[in-house]
């Protein structure tokens, strides 16, 4: 599995598209996701709480992925680990390890293979002194969306993102600037109110962080409850922040279309290894559909291609086996 994710690295660097290769001015994206399973014969399920659906998993994997992302709409899934529970480590006798602990591994794997990029973009969980802390120490750019009840320093005191929006009236939400950011062929209009402001539990020298505080137009035009981006690129501009940010979506769409497409949710395998021989397969078609899809926009440049779905991507690649054969 190892062999076959450094394979794909390598194939990726020496594409002859260059527009298609690893760019220093990419991103990597740190997320997970749960895959619900129904046996409890599987090495490794437990249970997991899924906050999307605010219940239980009886008996779940928890998938930690790394996934590459770019201005130029490339999608390379690099590499994954499975986080298990506490209680479900000291049961088989192996050393816990956090999600964050596991974040920081994915990310070493990325420096040690030479993969350039420009930094890291995660969510709200994954926010935090440890990881953010390794970030600066590789001289890297990071991107998170925050909890609200996290705090930060406002003329003088400490003060929860929660409270402070609470002290935004509706007129002046109104009165902020607007931004208007192309979102997977959609427009998202935003209110935002743009700060720099220290967040004391980060690393002393590193208090100081640049806070977009943000309110989505809803479809009725209505704005919604606010969220709130923290980044320690202090110096840029409010809609690069929420255009960065937005690529974080890429990690949903692999999880989407991992699980509808590739099977990621189908096995039903018993043992560990076999289970991530699985994983790796499905991230390796992953990439093999990416190089697919570019090269079907080379050959058909007025065919929109970007914006096809993952299940026209995987016909088109048949269609192109075909006829090769």
């Amino acid at each position: 599995m190892e062999e076959i994710m450094k394979t794909s690295v390598s194939i990726i660097k020496h594409l002859p598209d260059e527009s298609k290769r690893f760019s220093s001015k990419g991103w990597l994206i740190i997320d997970d996701s749960l895959i619900e399973k129904f046996g409890k014969m599987m090495e490794a399920v437990s249970k997991q709480y899924d906050h999307s659906e605010q219940r239980y998993l009886k008996y779940a994997h928890c998938l930690v992925a790394l996934i590459y992302a770019d201005k130029n709409g490339n999608r390379y899934p690099l590499k994954f680990d499975l986080y298990r529970t506490e209680d479900d480590c000291q049961e088989i006798k192996i050393e816990f390890r956090t999600k964050i602990k596991i974040a920081i591994e994915l990310i070493r794997y990325a420096i040690n293979q030479g993969i350039p990029f420009q930094g890291v973009l995660f969510d709200s969980w994954y926010f935090c002194k440890e990881f953010v802390d390794f970030l600066e120490s590789e001289q890297k750019d990071w991107v998170s969306m925050v909890k609200n009840n996290r705090k930060f320093i406002h003329e003088g005191k400490e003060i929860n993102f929660s409270d402070y929006a609470n002290t935004i009236t509706t007129e002046d939400k109104r009165k902020m600037s607007l931004a208007e950011i192309n979102n997977d062929s959609k427009i998202k209009k935003y209110r935002y109110q743009s700060l720099k402001k220290s967040l004391p539990s980060l690393k002393k020298g590193k208090e100081t962080i640049r806070i977009l505080m943000s309110y989505e137009y809803d479809k009725n035009n209505k704005l919604k409850e606010p969220i709130f981006l923290v980044s320690n690129c202090k110096e840029w501009r409010p809609e690069k922040l929420f255009k960065i940010y937005l690529m974080r979506w890429t990690v949903e769409t692999f999880f989407r279309d991992a699980k509808q497409h590739l099977g990621l949710k189908d096995y039903q395998m018993r043992k560990l290894n076999g289970i991530k021989s699985h994983w790796c397969l499905v991230f390796t078609s992953a990439i093999i559909l990416e190089l697919v899809k570019a090269q079907y926009v080379s050959k058909n440049s007025s065919t929109n291609v970007p914006h096809c779905s993952m299940s026209e991507i995987c016909q088109k690649a048949f269609l192109m086996k075909l006829s090769a054969q």
